[in-house]
């Protein structure tokens, strides 16, 4: 039966792919995106090494990692009723200036109660970031070029930025140890935070339409 299925002419694939231009505003966006995502694989990646280093129970790492897990599906079924786009910027910078905080104070380890407590910030680190982002990305391209447009801010934030995050975390980490890991995560969400400003500045007012595109 999947033999009898036709194929789509090449020169027609080449065309559609061909109307897919974001625009340059597309690049700082992707870039802010991919810096947040990179400090959150540090810690995806790190924290268990981290706390065993400074001597915290075994348990802290998968309590903290709970809790986040918690925090961020709270956001996700909760977003939708406060998330407003022309606040993005503020949301943002909640987003980035606490979550450098987190990471400092994931990275100073005072406590095992407060670095647990302290993964509650993954409501905005991961749950409305996520959210917004992807709400968004809506300025970019029409909704018949949505698929498209999610799977080149996906290649982009989690395979780029996982790749800083994992490759770049560990050499901090073989250097500085969990805390200056941690620190580089910490690093990492302000420079996010002046890409989005950037990326905010030139951000499209609403979406483009494929009558747009063809004049």
């Amino acid at each position: 039966v999947t033999l009898t299925i036709p194929k789509p002419p090449p020169l027609s694939a080449h065309r559609e792919l061909s109307r897919f231009a974001p625009g340059r505003a597309f690049v700082p966006f992707l870039l802010a995106n991919g810096l947040h995502w990179a400090a959150i694989v540090v810690m995806n990646i790190y924290l268990s090494l981290h706390l065993r280093d400074e001597g915290m129970a075994a348990w802290v790492p998968g309590v903290a990692v709970g809790v986040a897990i918690a925090a961020e599906a709270l956001a996700f079924g909760t977003a939708g009723r406060f998330l407003r786009d022309r606040n993005a910027m503020r949301w943002y910078l909640a987003v980035c200036g606490l979550g450098a905080l987190r990471w400092l104070i994931t990275a100073a380890a005072p406590s095992e109660l407060v670095v647990v407590a302290v993964q509650l910030l993954h409501f905005l680190s991961f749950g409305v970031w996520f959210t917004l982002a992807i709400r968004l990305l809506g300025r970019f391209a029409p909704l018949e070029r949505r698929a498209t447009l999610q799977g080149v801010f996906s290649a982009a934030c989690f395979g780029g930025g996982g790749r800083l995050g994992s490759v770049a975390g560990g050499c901090v980490m073989d250097v500085a140890a969990g805390p200056g890991a941690f620190v580089f995560g910490a690093g990492l969400e302000l420079a996010a935070l002046a890409v989005f400003a950037i990326a905010w500045r030139v951000l499209p007012a609403e979406p483009p339409t494929e009558e747009l595109r063809a004049r």
